[in-house]
């Protein structure tokens, strides 16, 4: 049994017209994934100076302490000693 051209031409178009909405939808995906990536990492992004101070700087002080990384007394101030010994 033959078919009309028209029904393959049909076909070819749907094919096509599906496979161009899967690609942008994909394209969507990608872009909203990095975007979402992007905005999470630059979200925390926090810099701890020489001459920083505060409860911040107390507990990252008191965790390096218990690891063993810090030897010095817990005072809430970032000084060089933590800065320069482990980087």
């Amino acid at each position: 049994m033959n078919r009309p051209l028209v029904s393959y031409w049909y076909e070819g178009a749907m094919y096509m017209t599906n496979r161009r909405k899967l690609i942008l939808a994909l394209a969507l995906l990608f872009a909203l994934n990095i975007m979402v990536i992007a905005l999470a990492q630059s979200a925390s992004a926090v810099t701890y100076k020489r001459g920083s101070s505060g409860d911040t700087v107390r507990q990252i002080q008191t965790k390096l302490k218990n690891w063993g990384y810090y030897d010095y007394d817990v005072d809430g101030i970032m000084a060089v000693t933590i800065l320069v010994r482990y980087l």
